[in-house]
């Protein structure tokens, strides 16, 4: 059991990577400084040193704290039946969407400030990594499956839909609700209906159909 001592520390450390969060998210993560930061949370510089000798530990720090600022693909993916692809495309999509949004002010300044320095970079791409890795493993099963064509290229096609379901994200995060609601579901339909009809799935009127292997080239 944590004694009092080390329950008052998780709570300062709490605060710091909240605080971080809004003013990153503000000012950007290059423009900070510690002592903005001490300020803001109000307490001296040297104990925010003291808990995150660097900005990036305390970047860093956040990001992993937020247990779930990396999206389980799996809890997601796996329980869907290979046989339906747009099923699982369409819940990816809103599942993607609603992470993003949910944790909009880490991500805005992971994405903005990993292009200008390589641990940060590191940081998101392997994030990124991972949900477009999940759903091309997922969409390989629908090719065994055959409710994909053979020849689909499904790393492409989860490089697409998660770079598109980002711009999303990136252009409309400042949405009210009800217009980001409405706008992604708009979003969500077209990108499920493109990739599908990129990867030879069954069209939004029917049901997942079995795709016929290409016929051999004549010898």
């Amino acid at each position: 059991m944590a004694t009092s001592r080390q329950q008052a520390a998780e709570q300062r450390r709490r605060q710091l990577r909240e605080v971080a969060v809004r003013v990153f998210a503000r000012q950007g993560f290059a423009a900070t400084t510690t002592k903005q930061l001490a300020k803001e949370a109000g307490v001296a510089e040297g104990l925010l040193f003291h808990y995150f000798p660097t900005k990036l530990d305390l970047l860093k720090d956040v990001v992993s704290e937020y247990g779930g600022y990396r999206l389980a693909i799996g809890d997601v993916l796996d329980p869907l039946d290979p046989d339906d692809p747009r099923a699982a495309l369409a819940a990816y999509c809103r599942a993607l969407l609603a992470h993003l949004r949910e944790h909009a002010d880490l991500i805005a300044v992971l994405a903005g400030e990993s292009q200008l320095d390589s641990d940060l970079s590191n940081v998101f791409w392997d994030v990124v990594g991972d949900m477009r890795a999940g759903l091309a493993g997922w969409l390989d099963r629908a090719v065994r499956a055959g409710s994909v064509r053979p020849d689909a290229s499904t790393t492409v096609a989860a490089h697409l839909v998660t770079s598109t379901l980002s711009l999303f994200f990136l252009e409309h995060r400042r949405l009210p609700e009800r217009q980001w609601r409405t706008r992604a579901a708009e979003h969500v339909a077209a990108v499920v209906d493109n990739t599908l009809a990129g990867l030879g799935a069954a069209p939004a009127s029917g049901t997942a159909a079995r795709v016929d292997r290409p016929p051999a080239p004549p010898s």
